[in-house]
């Protein structure tokens, strides 16, 4: 989309959403002219805010012919990533579930999902961020959930 600001001393705020473009690259440009007709000082753009929303959404497929009759936990994809990957899980009751990420010496990184989780398939991406959002570095990392007695880790890849 092309937006279009003019004005003298004109304010202006434009916010696009890209939630289409999730893992992949988004490039703004900024192309300022004039015509001409006017002597001023310059052209100024400033108080520009990305604003990235970078908790972890968890989407749920609430379709009753889907329900599974096991817990699964599947292989995060993509695999090797950078820096988003998306892990699916399968719930067969509401229960209580938790997704840790953790390192090869076996330190809890982050917890990427914990509560009550409604049967069903869901989706849950990370990051590459620890607890505190700060990157992590490359490497192998494993990511486990546990519900109940039932827990499953698998390994990941993690390059820049």
């Amino acid at each position: 989309s092309i937006y279009t600001i003019s004005g003298i001393n004109f304010v202006d705020t434009v916010k696009i959403d890209v939630t289409d473009y999730i893992d992949s690259g988004v490039y703004l440009r900024f192309h300022i002219s004039t015509d001409a007709s006017e002597v001023a000082s310059g052209w100024y753009v400033d108080d520009i805010q990305l604003l990235v929303d970078t908790s972890l959404v968890i989407l749920s497929n609430d379709n009753e012919s889907n329900i599974p009759m096991n817990f699964h936990l599947s292989q995060n994809y993509p695999n090797p990533f950078n820096p988003i990957t998306t892990i699916n899980f399968s719930v067969p009751q509401d229960q209580m579930v938790k997704i840790e990420i953790i390192d090869l010496n076996g330190r809890l990184i982050n917890t990427i999902h914990e509560g009550i989780t409604k049967t069903g398939e869901h989706i849950v991406r990370w990051n590459a961020t620890d607890h505190n959002h700060n990157p992590v570095s490359t490497g192998v990392y494993f990511y486990r959930l546990t519900a109940g007695s039932f827990f499953k880790t698998r390994k990941m890849i993690y390059l820049k």
